[in-house]
């Protein structure tokens, strides 16, 4: 596809692994390890295989990296990701998933590896909580991650001044 960059003659070659092989490797890769991505939820799904939610760093799902939003179906305002091009130019101030090239998926992994590494110590203080939370009163869906986000440990105060130390750390950058 566009987006994949996969092609029929890809699948159809010899060296191609099957579906079963591929999903064995990747399961075993992943095990015990932490799963940095953007949207990973499609890509654990299209694979058919699941991941500790403790282990994961969706940066579709982190609330400090979502929007709000507010609907005339909903009383209360309902998160939503935003794509990954639109945060690493906020939080990283780099161009990326730019329209005329190749779309890369090394590109979006490396990204998506960059906006953790900028909020590593927050994130996983986030996740710290929200675990001894889930335990208690929240669900598990089947991602094994929470089905809600307590308001208390979005760190949305602390994110928002990350992100303007990140916008300004930009500009700086951009006028230097």
């Amino acid at each position: 596809t566009r987006v994949s960059g996969i092609h029929a003659e890809n699948l159809e070659s010899r060296d191609t692994m099957c579906f079963d092989d591929c999903r064995a490797l990747v399961q075993h890769i992943l095990r015990g390890r932490i799963l940095i991505g953007h949207g990973l939820e499609n890509d654990l799904l299209a694979l058919r295989i699941t991941h500790p939610w403790k282990d994961i760093r969706d940066s579709a799902t982190y609330p400090p990296f979502m929007r709000e939003t507010i609907t005339d179906t909903s009383p209360t305002p309902i998160w939503r990701p935003r794509k990954l091009r639109d945060l690493v130019w906020e939080m990283l101030g780099k161009n990326i998933q730019v329209i005329g090239r190749p779309h890369s998926s090394v590109e979006d992994a490396t990204a998506a590896l960059d906006l953790y590494k900028v909020v590593q110590m927050e994130w996983d203080n986030y996740l710290k909580w929200s675990y001894y939370d889930s335990m208690e009163t929240y669900h598990v869906d089947h991602f094994n991650k929470p089905s809600q986000v307590p308001s208390s440990h979005t760190g949305m105060s602390r994110m928002q001044g990350q992100k303007s130390r990140n916008i300004s750390r930009r500009k700086n950058v951009m006028q230097g």
